[in-house]
């Protein structure tokens, strides 16, 4: 029997264009430049990765669902209200989606290396795909920022 604690999680959560997310209130004050309701895709990733960990151990095909659906959020463009910007033509994710994109950079690097544990959890090609496509956003991304800054 799996700990009861994925419920919980999940109960924190919302369904938003078919996916779950947990939902970053402003009364919160976590952020000092982001003043309405969002997610991150750093928590959802987290909260995908631990999900896949779980179903893969207890064989529990709910949980594995829950684990996809979180993990779907990572697609909703920001346009849409979710994390999913383009950066030099691939995909990028933000912590806490604005205009002009953030890209946190410790945060987009740990999102990607927690989609990684997900995609070879799950044995799943696309994720690993969306894994590689980043990368190459943020080697674009930072070659332009160094240069930026070099000059």
């Amino acid at each position: 029997m799996p700990p009861r604690w994925w419920r919980v999680a999940l109960a924190r959560m919302q369904e938003f264009r078919q996916t779950r997310v947990f939902w970053y209130q402003p009364t919160w004050r976590l952020s000092s430049w982001v003043s309405w309701p969002h997610y991150s895709a750093l928590a959802q990733t987290y909260y995908g990765v631990e999900l896949a960990r779980l179903a893969r151990s207890s064989g529990d095909a709910q949980i594995a669902e829950a684990a996809d659906q979180v993990m779907r959020s990572l697609l909703v463009p920001v346009a849409d209200g979710g994390v999913l910007a383009t950066v030099c033509g691939h995909p990028a994710f933000e912590e806490a989606p604005v205009q002009p994109v953030s890209l946190i950079l410790n945060g987009w690097l740990s999102v990607l290396a927690s989609t990684a544990q997900y995609a070879e959890l799950k044995g799943v090609a696309e994720w690993r795909d969306v894994v590689a496509a980043s990368l190459d956003a943020s080697n674009g991304y930072c070659r332009g920022m160094t240069s930026t800054l070099w000059r």
